[in-house]
Formats: C-alpha cells, structure tokens, sequence
C-alpha cells in the first residue's frame, strides 16, 4: 500500500507541475512583466540557482562550477530567471556523464550580458535541436519514466528569456555535450 500511495503522489505532483507550467505558458507576456520588473543583477541570480542546484549534482555524480567575471545587471525578475536557469543546470546534470563537469558562467560579450551553462553530457542531435522549444518534445533520449520531464521546461526557459529581452542560443553535438546561452542586451 505504501508503494502504491507513494507511487499515486509522485504521478499527481507531477501533473501538478504540468499543470502549473502550462498556466504559466498561457500567460500574457504584458501580465508577467507588470509584476514588479526590478534591477537584478545576474551574478546573483545564477550563483543562487548554483548552490540550489549543488545537491542534485551531487546526487548524480556530476560536479558543478560557477565562473562569474563580474556583476551584470538586467531589468526583468529575479525568480523568473532563476527558475530558468535551474531548469537548464538540472538538464544539464541529468544528461551529463557521470563524473563530467558542468559549468555556469556569466560575462560581458560587446554589449551584451551572457549567461552560459555547459555540459559534456550526450549532447542534442541537429534535428532535436530545432525543435527542443516546442511545447511537449522530448528528445527520444530522455522518453523514459526516470527523466520525470513533460517537455514544457524548455518552452518556459525560452518564455522567460523573451520575457527578459533576450534570446536563448544552444550549440551541441552528439556525445560532446551542449552550451545554452542567455543573450541580454546591454
């Protein structure tokens, strides 16, 4: 019985989650930005959203660092991006190979603001990589019960990037592992 309960509650969080994030999808660009856009500042966000994710890597047996040149700041929404940023580390972590490194680093390219998370993990073939925003893809990799994913948490990274002014660019090969990078203009 304890099994089945347990089993019961795992599937309604995760439509819970799915649930959520489909509300969140369906919102208004101009609804989210209303709420309360402030000065972040990007180191902050990203190394918050590194140490929440510190245990997860471990879990997994991947170590994660934090390189920071400097501090950026951004109009936009501190918790909004962070949840963005921790939807791609934990990607990042749960398709890296284990014992590999991932990566977070943020930096000033010309005018713009960068945050880019780095994996050598199994990396994303060319024909996923065009359609890994889609709402519900997922990549034939991670169709397994274990990756607990519905294919919403990239559409909602790239919504919160636009959100923020910026676009998402991803660069990956198959086996080498996979760079997203959160473009912001200066």
């Amino acid at each position: 019985y304890k099994d089945t309960l347990s089993n019961c509650l795992d599937e309604l969080i995760t439509i819970q989650q799915t649930i959520d994030d489909l509300l969140f999808l369906a919102k208004n660009e101009h609804e989210v930005l209303e709420q309360n856009e402030e000065e972040i500042y990007l180191d902050e966000v990203s190394l918050e959203a590194y140490k929440e994710m510190q245990t997860f890597a471990k879990l997994k047996n991947i170590k994660l660092e934090c390189q920071i040149k400097e501090p950026l700041q951004i109009k936009g929404h501190h918790k909004l991006l962070k949840i963005a940023i921790k939807n791609i580390l934990k990607n990042a972590i749960s398709f890296s190979h284990e014992n590999s490194t991932v990566t977070i680093s943020n930096y000033q390219d010309e005018d713009n603001q960068v945050i880019c998370i780095e994996d050598k993990g199994i990396g994303i073939s060319k024909e996923d990589q065009e359609k890994i925003f889609d709402k519900f893809y997922r990549t034939d990799k991670s169709r397994n019960k274990e990756s607990g994913g519905t294919g919403l948490g990239m559409s909602i990274v790239e919504k919160i990037v636009k959100i923020h002014k910026g676009v998402i660019k991803l660069q990956s090969e198959e086996n080498l592992g996979t760079k997203v990078y959160f473009i912001f203009k200066g």
